[in-house]
């Protein structure tokens, strides 16, 4: 049985918060910087927890996430597709979808383009990802070759993101890079210097800094190499940050829970979550004041209190839409 990293958790706990804040009504400067690097920050870690020397032969590793991924990708999907069909009843001119829609999105998984639960789209980009990591991985050794196709092959994937192919395909040759660097971190057992690690947190913030206060430096989808560079630096100080921050906290219940529960939060906050949450505030009155977070982290707050009790519910009765098998209670 697998080990798992405190800071990990607790950074999975910090980057699914991002998330939700991130699918709220938020500031323009404050929704462009957390876009700046949570997804990076995901593919990251994503990298960071995959060993290519336990999944010595492609099929096993395949199957493994299909469990892990295109199980829950579907399984949530069917969930969102269902609550939003039922939402339509009461409120069709807000809600209504035809379900041959639903249905083609859900086979499509295009990045933003999956109406019934936008979020969707992470769970089959990151098995594309995967697979495709996996290959690159087993033919190139060298991990400088490796990250010079990474960084090729982003900038592709970083210019078409806007107009996303089937599964998003297209945007993981972009966020592949992160999940690559990640990986070659961990495989590598790379680590600095208290001092150098301190200039780099130093240098991140700094550039933290100047992303929130200069929003339009950040330009995805744009042609220009510039453009590039400077969205992976962005990425890179937001990530170097939210791992310090994780380092620091140490241990958390808080975060930890929420680190190691973000599949089934990322699965509902982004339509059952939102639904419910959202006609809570609206029964209580309770509207997003102009240009201010405030309303952001309530709905992220009442999302989270709506969403756990659903969390508790998969994991003990309903493990297989988290793709694990169902625990028999023994006689």
């Amino acid at each position: 049985m697998k080990q798992r990293v405190t800071w990990i958790d607790v950074c999975k706990g910090i980057a699914i918060l991002l998330v939700i804040l991130g699918h709220t009504t938020i500031p323009p400067r404050t929704y462009n910087y957390i876009y700046s690097f949570h997804m990076p920050l995901f593919f990251m870690l994503s990298g960071y927890l995959f060993s290519m020397s336990r999944h010595s032969e492609f099929m096993p590793f395949l199957k493994s996430r299909v469990k892990s991924l295109v199980i829950p990708y579907f399984s949530f999907g069917i969930i969102s597709i269902i609550a939003i069909d039922l939402a339509s009843v009461v409120d069709p001119a807000k809600y209504g979808h035809t379900l041959s829609g639903q249905l083609t999105q859900l086979v499509l998984s295009r990045r933003d383009q999956i109406g019934f639960n936008i979020p969707l789209w992470f769970l089959t980009c990151l098995f594309v990802i995967e697979i495709v990591y996996y290959v690159l991985r087993r033919y190139i050794k060298n991990d400088l070759l490796l990250l010079a196709v990474l960084l090729l092959v982003g900038f592709y994937g970083f210019k078409t993101q806007n107009s996303p192919w089937v599964w998003s395909a297209n945007v993981a040759l972009y966020f592949m890079l992160f999940y690559g660097v990640g990986n070659i971190v961990r495989e590598r057992s790379i680590t600095l210097h208290k001092s150098t690690w301190f200039s780099l947190v130093a240098v991140s913030v700094a550039t933290n800094v100047s992303i929130f206060v200069f929003p339009s430096l950040i330009q995805f989808g744009s042609t220009y190499l510039a453009h590039y560079i400077v969205a992976n630096l962005a990425a890179a100080a937001g990530i170097i940050t939210a791992v310090s921050i994780s380092k620091l906290v140490g241990s958390s219940r808080v975060f930890t829970y929420l680190g190691r529960n973000t599949l089934p939060i990322f699965g509902l906050h982004g339509c059952v979550g939102f639904l419910i949450a959202g006609k809570l505030l609206s029964t209580l009155h309770i509207h997003p004041p102009t240009a201010y977070d405030l309303f952001g982290l309530t709905v992220m707050i009442t999302t989270l209190l709506v969403v756990i009790p659903g969390v508790v519910v998969i994991n003990r009765y309903f493990p297989f839409i988290l793709g694990k098998p169902i625990r028999l209670k023994s006689a």
